[in-house]
């Protein structure tokens, strides 16, 4: 299966066999060995109170759940494939390689200096490069060494590079995170990879939100993200980003289903770009046929 080709749905009482909300996630991420996925069953144990469990899909190294349920919420994701880099092709200074130019005239990088060790030969010293967009990118990557003039590079500007970046904080569990309402104001927090979430609680409501730092380009910018800019130029600059506010979402809708593929989640009268790149729609299409315009759906409906 290809790299992007996750779905997420999620359906109220009204329209399954229980009369509770049932919600599915797949995923579809390459297999590697180690695996990107192992299952766990979490219980956070509270002295004169009931084990609150947390079940689910976690990530080698980081404490989280990041697909699956607690004893009050269920949750999953796809992703939104929204437009959150930018490359800037930065101008060298032709009489100082120390500096590149901005709109404000020339500027010093910002360097560092990774030590590499190596078994059995000397410690490389690699002396690493950042412009106000972000990190240099090394020559040999993309073969941009061959591809850009000479005193020009290339810096990534990209969201997920942020040193103020909080993701961890809305994934980490709280057992105070009862309903829907609670789960989309706690992803008030989270950053990147913007994703498409659909969320269910045992109180029968239904949501989806899509959080994420959301780059804003300015109209007067007619590349919007599609191509490398000139770093020198402000018309290309990052504006601001969107408010949480303004993001996509949805709870209970009168349907009484929501379903995600990875293609266009907004309609026509969603002001905001969020990317170009969306999947094609075969996906959704199929995914509303057999489940999201049908009713009577129980876990093996749901399974098939």
């Amino acid at each position: 299966m290809a790299g992007v080709a996750s779905n997420n749905w999620v359906l109220s009482g009204a329209r399954t066999r229980s009369g509770k909300p049932l919600l599915a996630n797949d995923p579809h991420l390459r297999l590697s060995a180690p695996s990107i996925w192992y299952l766990a069953h979490c219980a956070l144990v509270q002295s004169g109170e009931l084990p609150v469990n947390l079940v689910g899909a976690s990530l080698p190294g980081t404490p989280l759940i990041v697909l699956g349920r607690s004893d009050a919420i269920a949750w999953g994701f796809t992703t939104t494939v929204a437009d959150v880099q930018d490359l800037y092709i930065e101008k060298v200074n032709p009489d100082n390689p120390e500096e590149y130019l901005t709109p404000q005239g020339w500027q010093r990088f910002q360097t560092s200096e990774m030590e590499i060790r190596v078994r059995g030969g000397a410690t490389r010293l690699i002396n690493r490069r950042s412009t106000r967009h972000g990190p240099v990118l090394p020559s040999l990557h993309g073969n941009l060494g061959a591809i850009l003039h000479k005193g020009y590079i290339a810096a990534l500007q990209w969201t997920a590079l942020s040193d103020d970046d909080t993701t961890i904080s809305a994934g980490t569990f709280d057992p105070r995170v009862q309903t829907v309402a609670d789960y989309i104001e706690k992803m008030r927090s989270y950053v990147v990879p913007m994703q498409n979430m659909v969320v269910a609680d045992v109180g029968g409501h239904i949501g989806f939100i899509a959080p994420g730092r959301v780059p804003v380009r300015a109209e007067s910018n007619p590349v919007a993200g599609r191509a490398p800019v000139p770093g020198w130029d402000a018309n290309y600059e990052w504006q601001h980003y969107l408010k949480f506010e303004e993001l996509p979402r949805v709870e209970d809708p009168p349907e009484g289903a929501i379903g995600t593929a990875n293609t266009r989640i907004t309609g026509a009268d969603y002001s905001h770009h969020l990317t170009f790149d969306w999947e094609a729609p075969f996906r959704q299409q199929r995914l509303t046929e057999i489940v999201l315009d049908r009713g009577h759906h129980d876990l093996s409906s749901m399974r098939a």
